[in-house]
């Protein structure tokens, strides 16, 4: 008995390679794990894949179009492959945009507590810039003062 990798399999049943995962994952593909090249990987049988293609229905989905041939008949297999593909990247875009908008929000947010940090800092070093001018302007008066021999020899330190 032969078998087939994944992809080979999604090839021979013209379905996409998740489906393939699912339908193991579900037990409706029966397929064997064994080391690969690069690690385990599933091995199907070419017998399970005919047992497959039996049981699957040829359904095809009928999409009007505004044209000479108002019908065109397209395999669903292939079309719900086609809309997986298109689902999955839709996602992708939407986190993708919410991630960004993430991203610029807690930038924005960021930069406003940023802004708020450096004006109390900015009002903190003005108070001690005030207090440093009133001591500097006391002791240029205790300077300017004359003082006595008796309170120059009694002064505290």
């Amino acid at each position: 008995m032969s078998s087939v990798g994944i992809r080979e399999a999604a090839e021979m049943l013209n379905v996409s390679i998740p489906t393939i995962r699912n339908w193991i994952n579900s037990g409706r593909l029966q397929a064997k794990k064994s080391l690969g090249n690069h690690g385990p990987e599933y091995r199907i049988d070419v017998d399970e894949i005919r047992r497959i293609k039996e049981e699957q229905p040829n359904k095809t989905i009928v999409i009007h179009q505004e044209q000479a041939d108002p019908t065109l008949a397209v395999p669903s297999s292939w079309l719900l492959g086609q809309l997986a593909g298109s689902i999955k990247d839709i996602v992708k875009d939407v986190m993708k945009e919410e991630i960004e908008m993430m991203r610029v929000t807690m930038r924005e947010e960021m930069q406003k507590e940023l802004a708020i940090g450096e004006d109390r800092l900015a009002k903190r070093d003005q108070q001690l810039m005030e207090v440093l001018r009133e001591i500097h302007t006391i002791r240029k008066q205790e300077a300017e003062q004359p003082v006595s021999f008796w309170s120059r020899l009694f002064r505290k330190h």
